[in-house]
């Protein structure tokens, strides 16, 4: 099992409008938090994701996500999933400063890291001992990141987002859009949601964000048409630290 929180991922709702003076600029517009999600492919369940976001300081964070194999053949397989960001808040926006992935499962075991010198203005992505290098553009984040980009922008009311996103192939442009509103029903309550979709062919990216906790995705779902497999995230708990 592979799940991949890029889209969504982040998630911050942890999200409220920044507020900024003619003398200081705006502090980033994070608070942190603890998310919990109930993991599952075609309906069944197959795990557990938490994710966390704490400060580090002023304007530095760390977002965190940690996904278990708790059933079926993912528990067999002791499916163990890291994925972490560093991150800092400058110009109004998130950057990447550092990306760690960790995957360790019985026949099946994956590293990544990206080092991103925005002194030099370049990011080195090191992958299963291969290693690359790309130029940064302002604002570049990891795919994990994203996740706290959209909901940070749908607080400020955007339509349609694009990023810049770092990783073993170079740095490309990930593009989102707000796509709908729904009433949904998750394991954690009943929420008023805003839907964002990404679509590359026949994979298609679907989070439902709601404003009562900041933005935070309520509902997590990744399919792929061409493997027939849809991988479904549901939130079961969240807490505000």
């Amino acid at each position: 099992m592979k799940v991949s929180l890029a889209f969504l991922p982040a998630l911050a709702a942890i999200l409220t409008a920044a507020t900024a003076t003619a003398a200081a600029a705006p502090a980033a517009p994070l608070q942190p938090f603890q998310a919990q999600y109930a993991v599952s492919r075609n309906g069944s369940e197959l795990g557990t994701a938490t994710l966390t976001l704490r400060s580090d300081g002023t304007d530095a964070w760390t977002f965190r996500s940690h996904t278990q194999g708790t059933q079926g053949l993912a528990r067999m397989a002791g499916v163990d999933v890291t994925e972490q960001s560093s991150l800092r808040w400058r110009d109004g926006r998130l950057e990447t400063t550092a990306y760690d992935f960790q995957q360790d499962a019985m026949l099946k075991k994956r590293s990544r890291h990206g080092t991103f010198d925005w002194s030099r203005g370049e990011v080195v992505f090191e992958d299963q001992g291969r290693s690359a290098r790309h130029r940064l553009e302002p604002g570049t984040l990891d795919r994990h990141a994203v996740t706290l980009a959209i909901a940070i922008d749908l607080a400020r009311g955007g339509e349609t987002f694009d990023y810049p996103v770092a990783g073993s192939d170079g740095v490309q442009t990930m593009h989102y859009r707000r796509d709908g509103q729904m009433r949904l029903d998750v394991p954690a309550g009943t929420f008023d949601t805003v839907r964002v979709t990404r679509e590359r062919g026949p994979r298609v990216s679907t989070s439902w964000h709601a404003a009562d906790i900041g933005w935070l995705p309520v509902q997590i779902e990744q399919r792929d048409g061409k493997k027939n497999e849809t991988i479904t995230l549901r939130l079961t708990a969240f807490d505000r630290d």
